[in-house]
């Protein structure tokens, strides 16, 4: 039995994935806060095969806390998996900005356009450059249960459930590429199996659906399920560092992982839904 650390495992995507690695017979290590930090010094006293990294500080105005967290708390998850002769998968996140063309594989130029994206490629970059065997998963929109009620989807589907109008800050014109959390579960635990099952792996890869949806659209789909009617209203033009659309090249993960999302956008919102 493979045993597996996970760290931010009682996140939104942790929580999920730790469900999944027991269903796999994994023996797992969870890792998270109250009760352990990222960035102190990791110990336990038991041998890791696999790390699953996701802790991160996901939004802070000062560089700082965010570099504490997301740059020197993965520097701690190397000097442990060194340590430990483990093999690591790291949760990434959109880092390509407003790119040339779409849809967008691994090897477009990054261009982060908030802190938290500019500490996401330091992380990879430090990764990189360990020696550690590793895959960097590139996750784009996800969601699902028991994501922040503060995300796109949770967020309308709260305002829907309370009775009220749907108001969002933004344009309703910006693209996302959304992925259901259960798509991105199977394709991580691809990638371990690829992990264990290859000696000499170094590899980048999207998590996507290859697909996008404005935020508008995302709205209808929604209140088409809920059977609402609602006025939207957006309260602000987009920010410079606004993401105009993301659609993923999933070609990689296809090829190496032979993985493809299953859930399309309405199953995939229908299946959020039920938690409102």
């Amino acid at each position: 039995m493979k045993t597996v650390l996970v760290t931010g495992s009682n996140g939104f995507i942790g929580k999920h994935l730790v469900k999944g690695l027991i269903k796999r017979n994994f023996k797992v290590i969870e890792f998270s806060l109250p009760h352990n930090d990222i960035r102190e010094e990791i110990n336990i006293n038991e041998k890791v095969d696999l790390i699953f990294h996701l802790a991160a500080l996901l939004k802070e105005t000062d560089y700082s806390e965010l570099h504490k967290t997301n740059v020197l708390g993965t520097r701690n998850v190397i000097n442990f998996a060194l340590k430990n002769h483990a093999k690591l998968i790291f949760a990434s996140t959109y880092v390509y900005g407003n790119p040339d063309k779409l849809p967008v594989d691994e090897t477009v130029e990054l261009r982060p356009t908030s802190n938290y994206t500019k500490s996401k490629i330091e992380a990879e970059n430090l990764i990189i450059n360990s020696g550690l065997n590793f895959i960097i998963l590139r996750q784009f929109n996800i969601y699902g249960p028991g994501q922040d009620g503060n995300m796109l989807i949770p967020l309308i589907l709260k305002q829907i459930k309370e009775n009220k109008e749907i108001t969002l800050m933004g344009k309703p014109t910006p693209k996302r590429d959304f992925l259901y959390v259960g798509d991105l579960i199977d394709g991580m635990l691809l990638a371990a199996d690829y992990l264990n099952n290859n000696r000499a792996v170094k590899s980048i890869i999207n998590m996507g659906s290859g697909k996008s949806y404005s935020v508008e659209e995302t709205v209808r789909l929604i209140q088409k399920i809920k059977g609402t009617n609602k006025e939207t209203r957006y309260q602000r033009n987009s920010s410079e560092s606004e993401v105009f659309d993301s659609c993923a090249d999933i070609s990689k993960a296809k090829r190496i992982l032979n993985w493809s999302p299953i859930i399309g956008i309405e199953e995939g919102l229908k299946k959020t839904s039920l938690n409102y």
